[in-house]
């Protein structure tokens, strides 16, 4: 390991320190089942500093709700229900036990600014609320995994036409979102916002309209 990888790993785990104590909850310590499985990426907690940078509060409408799919130990939902107005948060995990540390943490964080909701499913499983708008993706999984789930997206957006953003970290899978009509608003570093409006899901109200970019 380099100088500069030393360094960023540094930075990575004070920052995670400080998070967690600001915070009040535990996201940097190791977990058992933190490890890499299938198309499933192992876990690693997100610099939430980059959300806020990729999609500032003040683009957030007072309708839109947010989900983190592959949420860990919840890092991503405390930060965006501290920082945001969502109406609402949701957390999806597969793992059992990074669940069962993400509900601690959701109990015991200072006061947040929108209810939270988490689910212990695979992404596979999961259905899509009819209400998301905005998704947050830290290279949760590749693969096929990820190409079903954003067909899932897409389906969810033709049943239920609303704009929908994705932040997604480490954009491995970028092909994907753009082979589906999603489109790239802005980059940093390595954190992209990609959007899909509903007129490309084939027509349809626009709920979604009036979205700040």
């Amino acid at each position: 390991m380099d100088l500069n990888q030393s360094l960023r790993r540094l930075r990575r785990h004070l920052y995670g320190r400080y998070f967690d104590i600001r915070h009040r909850v535990d996201t940097t310590s190791w977990a058992a089942e933190s490890l890499h499985r299938g198309d499933h990426n192992s876990y690693a907690p997100s610099e939430t500093w980059q959300l806020l940078r990729i999609l500032p509060p003040s683009e957030i409408l007072p309708t839109d709700t947010f989900a983190d799919v592959g949420s860990g130990k919840g890092r991503v939902v405390v930060a965006a229900a501290r920082h945001y107005g969502f109406r609402r948060i949701v957390g999806v995990e597969l793992s059992a036990e990074l669940d069962r540390i993400a509900r601690n943490n959701v109990a015991e964080m200072r006061p947040a600014r929108s209810p939270i909701t988490l689910v212990h499913s695979d992404v596979d499983h999961w259905d899509i609320p009819p209400d998301l708008t905005v998704f947050h993706l830290f290279n949760p999984f590749t693969g096929p995994t990820f190409r079903r789930f954003v067909t899932n997206i897409v389906a969810s957006q033709r049943k239920h036409p609303r704009t929908i953003r994705v932040v997604y970290v480490r954009p491995v899978m970028a092909e994907a979102l753009t082979e589906q009509g999603f489109t790239l608003v802005r980059s940093r570093r390595t954190v992209s916002l990609y959007a899909r409006e509903p007129s490309a899901a084939g027509g349809g109200p626009e709920h979604g309209a009036g979205v700040r970019y």
